[in-house]
C-alpha cells in the first residue's frame, strides 16, 4: 500500500497491524506496528540434530537436570527456593526475530517492503532508523536474523545444479 491509498486500505493496514497478538515462542504480547523489525525474540534457524545432541546452527545442546549423572537424581525433591533452580530444558535461540503469532495472520513472515506500511510509519513508536532488521536496497523491514552457514555447527545440506 501507498502513502497515498485510500482512506479505507488505510483502515485496514491500521486494523491489521494494531491487533493485539502472543507470541508462540515467547508467550509476550505485541503488535505487529511495534513488533516489525525489532527481533526480540530468539529461535534457532536449525534443526535438532539427536545424532550429535545439538542443534545444527550454534552447537548448543539441551541442558541436562541437576544429579543427571548420578543414579538418584530423579529420587530428589526441590522444594522452597529450589523449586525454581531448574532452568528450562532447551537453551534460548542463537538468532534473533520478530515474535510471531500463534494465529495465522495476512501480515508477512519474513520480509515487509516499507512501501506498503509506508502510512504507518508517523503513528510508530520505536522509529524505523533504530530497528535492526531495517536493510536497505530496496528498504525492507526483515523479520529475521540470519545466520551464515559459515558459524553452523553443521551446515545444512545444499544440492548445486
Amino acid at each position: 500500500m501507498s502513502l497515498y491509498a485510500s482512506k479505507k486500505a488505510i483502515e485496514i493496514t491500521i486494523k491489521l497491524f494494531t491487533d493485539l497478538h502472543e507470541c508462540g515462542r515467547c508467550g509476550n504480547f505485541f503488535t505487529e506496528i511495534e513488533n516489525v523489525g525489532r527481533w526480540e525474540c530468539k529461535y534457532h534457524p536449525g534443526t535438532y540434530d539427536h545424532v550429535i545432541d545439538c542443534w545444527t546452527c550454534c552447537g548448543q545442546s539441551m541442558r541436562r537436570p541437576a544429579f543427571h549423572h548420578r543414579g538418584y537424581g530423579h529420587l530428589m525433591t526441590w522444594s522452597g527456593k529450589d523449586k525454581w533452580n531448574i532452568g528450562p530444558e532447551m537453551p534460548e535461540g542463537c538468532c534473533r526475530r520478530d515474535c510471531q503469532s500463534k494465529k495465522m495472520t495476512p501480515i508477512p513472515k519474513d520480509v515487509l517492503l516499507v512501501e506498503d506500511i509506508a502510512t504507518l510509519i508517523p503513528y510508530m513508536e520505536m522509529t524505523l532508523d533504530s530497528r535492526p532488521g531495517l536493510k536497505r536496497g530496496p528498504l525492507r523491514l526483515e523479520r529475521q536474523e540470519s545466520r551464515p552457514y559459515i558459524l553452523w555447527e553443521k551446515a545444512p545440506y545444499t544440492t548445486s545444479k
